[in-house]
């Protein structure tokens, strides 16, 4: 008898617990590839996500999600995300917000980026990975930065770079060339790792990375992404979107994602 009343109870507090991750907003054409799956299925308003799972963005596409410990992530298009736990997502392509709860115990979010892997404590972040700019916003909270080659990276300080440049005196093209190069190499330090502080922006190339404050593009831009963040209400009409025929959208976009559906 003891069993059985356990095995309800058990039944009871599964069929009621919050799903891994709930779809709050779909903008455009975005899929889900599930964890040991080649299919993609198109995702909509109110669908849910399991831990595993990668959500993939199209051409004009936006999907805003929450998790299931209040983590928001807005996903942008031409991004691949994959939910590997509530403390561990990988992304590669596209632009990624989020806005991360804080956590019991002092322990961080982890986001994997073939250029950086960063630490999250709390904190409000966007993730840029695309063919013309690999970057890291922070607006608010604390983020560690680390090498996933284990290699040293160069770290520019531009703020200081540019003050030291606006100071200089006016000269031959070769002479300014040349002071410019002492300045960039006294304000770069070689780090494997460091912490990115609020405000601040981060650019990749490579292992060469450039530190700047976040201007008025940026802060407008988290403020979009916010108020996405927020979103809750469903539209009926994305529920109703059931079409098994590619958009256009979804067409200009196969060079980035190889769909397997027939």
């Amino acid at each position: 008898m003891k069993k059985i009343l356990l095995l309800l109870l058990t039944t009871v507090i599964y069929a009621f617990a919050a799903p891994f991750a709930t779809i709050n907003k779909v903008e455009g054409t975005a899929k889900v590839q599930h964890k040991d799956s080649i299919k993609k299925s198109k995702l909509k308003a109110g669908s849910t996500l399991n831990q595993g799972d990668t959500v993939l963005t199209y051409r004009n596409a936006k999907v805003v999600l929450t998790m299931s410990d209040k983590t928001k992530i807005v996903v942008n298009e031409y991004a691949k995300l994959q939910l590997l736990t509530h403390d561990e997502y990988t992304q590669s392509g596209g632009k990624v917000f989020f806005k991360v709860t804080k956590r019991k115990g002092g322990k961080g979010l982890k986001v994997k980026t073939p250029f950086a892997i960063i630490g999250v404590k709390g904190t409000e972040f966007v993730v840029t990975d695309d063919d013309k700019d690999k970057s890291l916003s922070l607006k608010e909270g604390l983020v560690g930065v680390d090498n996933p080659s284990g290699k040293e990276f160069a770290l520019l300080d531009k703020e200081k770079l540019d003050a030291a440049i606006g100071n200089m005196p006016g000269g031959q093209m070769a002479e300014f060339e040349q002071y410019k190069k002492e300045l960039m190499a006294e304000f770069t330090e070689y780090v494997k790792s460091f912490d990115l502080q609020p405000g601040k922006k981060l650019s990749f190339d490579g292992s060469s990375v450039s530190q700047s404050a976040i201007d008025s593009a940026d802060s407008a831009e988290f403020k979009d992404f916010a108020n996405d963040a927020e979103f809750q209400a469903i539209s009926k009409e994305l529920e109703e979107m059931t079409s098994g025929v590619k958009t256009e959208d979804e067409l200009m976009s196969d060079k980035f994602f190889s769909d397997d559906e027939k």
